[in-house]
């Protein structure tokens, strides 16, 4: 019988770079210490090391790691298909972006919750200079509408995001939350 997780969290991120030590490894180890199960499946650009394999293991957290694979428009989907496959049985699935929510969606699990981390294929539109009306953008703006069908629940950084992903995605779910990024100043400091 494979194990069943109270949490799963997603994420294409890498655990063991800013990002993941930062955010992610505070939540789940927390999720944890409450006495949740708690998974986290995330794509690492960099084998792991023992050492931080252990930690999360005496703190009460599987980590399913993928290869984070190739960059670029292939790169994302071959990650995105590599997450779906690899998704371990879960009640609750804490989706950190597009891409993580649409990976659960493809393998029709029910309790998502999107964590909306920024308008993302804006984002790279800006970075990249990519025109918005070439074939990734479109697939990506495709990608968030399942994401946000998908979704029975969603967390943005800030208030002004919501109504920007309400006017795209009429579905959207209703149970929005405004979390802002926080950081263990303990352990990150000025």
């Amino acid at each position: 019988m494979k194990k069943k997780y109270d949490i799963v969290y997603v994420t294409q991120d890498s655990l063991q770079e800013g990002i993941g030590m930062s955010q992610i490894v505070p939540v789940v180890t927390g999720l944890a210490k409450k006495g949740w199960k708690v998974c986290v499946l995330s794509c690492e650009k960099n084998p792991k090391t023992d050492f931080f394999e252990k930690k999360l293991e005496l703190d009460g957290v599987d980590w399913h790691i993928l290869k984070f694979g190739r960059k670029g428009s292939l790169g994302g989907a071959m990650r995105l298909l590599r997450i779906a496959i690899s998704l371990p049985h879960g009640k609750v699935y804490h989706c950190r972006s597009d891409m993580a929510a649409v990976a659960c969606a493809l393998r029709f699990k029910r309790n998502i919750l999107w964590d909306v981390r920024s308008l993302w294929i804006d984002q790279k539109i800006i970075i990249e200079n990519m025109s918005p009306n070439s074939i990734s953008v479109k697939i990506a703006r495709k990608l968030e509408r399942l994401a946000s069908k998908k979704a029975k629940a969603v967390t943005t950084l800030t208030q002004s995001v919501y109504p920007v992903l309400v006017s795209r995605n009429a579905g959207i779910s209703k149970n929005h939350l405004v979390i802002p990024t926080c950081t263990d100043l303990e352990i990150f400091s000025f």
